[in-house]
C-alpha cells in the first residue's frame, strides 16, 4: 500500500504468502479464532466497561463463535481501515505495510491469545524473511 497510489505491492505475489501462508477462507479463519481471545475482545476482558458495546459476556460469546452481528459501528470501522493504514504507513518514517488480510497469528506460548493484525511493518520494500516484519498494525 503507498499513499501515491501504487498499489503494485497489493497484487499477487504477496510476501506474506511465502512468510506467513496463505490467507484463510472466512469459515477457517473462523475456525482458527474460536475459542480464542483476540485483539478485538482482549479490552472487554481485561477492563471490562472499556468498550460500552462489548460487555465481557458478549467477548465470551464472540470467542465461541455465537459473536455480535455487525452493526454500523463495525461496518464504518471497516470502511475506514484502508484510508487508517495509508496514514500510519506515511507517519511511520519510512516503514513499508503489509495488509495482512485474514491471517491468524497464534501467541508463541499462550494457546488462547492470537490476533488477526490489520497489517505488518517492515524496514525493506518487499519482505523476504520474517526477521524483516518489525512490527504489526491494528485499527481500532
Amino acid at each position: 500500500m503507498s499513499s501515491d497510489g501504487d498499489t503494485r505491492r497489493l497484487s499477487p505475489p504477496d510476501p506474506l504468502t511465502a512468510l506467513l501462508g496463505p490467507e484463510p477462507a472466512e469459515d477457517e479463519w473462523r475456525e482458527r479464532r474460536r475459542g480464542k481471545v483476540g485483539a478485538s475482545l482482549a479490552p472487554s476482558i481485561c477492563l471490562p466497561g472499556v468498550l460500552p458495546w462489548l460487555s465481557p459476556l458478549s467477548a465470551y460469546e464472540a470467542a465461541m463463535g455465537s459473536g455480535p452481528t455487525p452493526n454500523l459501528a463495525m461496518k464504518a470501522g471497516a470502511a475506514l481501515e484502508r484510508g487508517v493504514l495509508e496514514e500510519v504507513e506515511a507517519a511511520s518514517g519510512g516503514l513499508h505495510l503489509w495488509p495482512n488480510g485474514r491471517r491468524w497469528v497464534q501467541h508463541p506460548t499462550l494457546t488462547w491469545l492470537g490476533c488477526t493484525p490489520d497489517a505488518w511493518l517492515s524496514r525493506v520494500p518487499y519482505p523476504t524473511k520474517v526477521e524483516e516484519l518489525v512490527g504489526i498494525v491494528q485499527v481500532k
